[in-house]
């Protein structure tokens, strides 16, 4: 299993923009998130980078 961790970004891989307030407002999405799907719903695997995805493979 692989796990891939963006930091910065929310559980639906969406960045944030933090409020005086404190209230998180969603900007965008995780660069390199949807073409590390992409990669791995043609091929059924991924390599390379992917933004600054940190990810541990077995």
């Amino acid at each position: 299993m692989m796990l891939a961790l963006y930091p910065g970004a929310e559980h639906g891989m969406t960045m944030f923009e933090q409020s005086l307030a404190g209230e998180r407002a969603s900007a965008r999405y995780a660069d390199g998130y949807f073409r590390m799907m992409r990669d791995f719903a043609t091929n059924g695997r991924i390599s390379g980078r992917y933004g600054d995805a940190q990810i541990t493979r077995p």
